[in-house]
């Protein structure tokens, strides 16, 4: 209860202290274990708390607690491999949560299986309909496998949470897409927002900018695609190569 104190209050070396005496007065206390575990992965020592967690899942293999720990700590250090059974038994001993199952598929899909992930996402998502996050990973999944019901997951996306600036774009990029006026009112609806962020800002002016041209609009879609350099422009302007370098990555779909 100490330690577990001292983690709670972010009391990162007395919680060590406690922890060390604790796994030494019992070495294979489950609990013991875990807390040890939750401690070293607090302080960035992911293989040492690794091996711990699987000693105490040796010890209580039936412990859900332990084993999402393990499971979502695996997934947290792209062990996705490994991550997978143990969401597996987690969702056979009635953890059967979609974002536990989204887990399991996105898992699935960075681990290199893309038709079992698009398997997995199909077993559950139509019953999350009101998951924009879900939805999201379903959709780079897709578009991962190459299925072209990918336009149709980032466009749920945008229904569900039409200020999903992300899933606007990856819908620009999809060739197959097709635009209508709701849509580009829907778009516009977005831009006249006073709080949109100005990297927002720049997507969604492409965003429009291509909807416009597959509709044959193209003197405002050169507009808007102009408006969107420009703002580029200011952004590269007060944020250093490296910064750029890596936001322009978070865009990546």
């Amino acid at each position: 209860a100490e330690a577990e104190q001292g983690l709670a209050n972010d009391q990162a070396e007395r919680a060590d202290v406690v922890s060390r005496a604790l796994l030494q007065a019992q070495p294979d206390d489950p609990l013991a274990l875990k807390l040890r575990a939750d401690v070293l992965i607090g302080d960035s020592r992911w293989p040492e708390a690794r091996r711990l967690l699987a000693r105490a899942l040796e010890q209580v293999p039936d412990d859900l607690a332990i084993r999402f720990r393990y499971a979502t700590m695996l997934f947290a250090h792209s062990e996705f491999g490994e991550s997978i059974p143990q969401i597996e038994q987690l969702l056979e001993r009635g953890c059967d949560w979609p974002l536990l199952r989204g887990a399991k598929a996105v898992a699935l899909a960075l681990d290199g299986h893309y038709s079992r992930a698009v398997e997995a996402f199909d077993g559950f998502i139509e019953n999350s309909r009101a998951n924009a996050g879900l939805w999201h990973e379903y959709a780079r999944v897709l578009r991962w496998a190459g299925d072209r019901r990918m336009s149709m997951a980032f466009r749920q996306v945008t229904k569900i949470l039409p200020s999903f600036v992300t899933a606007w774009y990856a819908l620009a990029t999809v060739k197959s897409f097709r635009w209508d006026e709701t849509i580009v009112g829907e778009i516009r609806t977005q831009l006249d927002r006073t709080d949109l962020a100005i990297e927002d800002r720049s997507l969604m002016h492409f965003v429009l900018g291509k909807a416009l041209e597959d509709l044959a609009q193209y003197a405002e879609a050169f507009q808007n695609f102009r408006a969107s350099k420009a703002l580029l422009g200011k952004i590269s302007a007060y944020i250093p190569k490296a910064s750029r370098t890596a936001w322009r990555r978070t865009r990546l779909v």
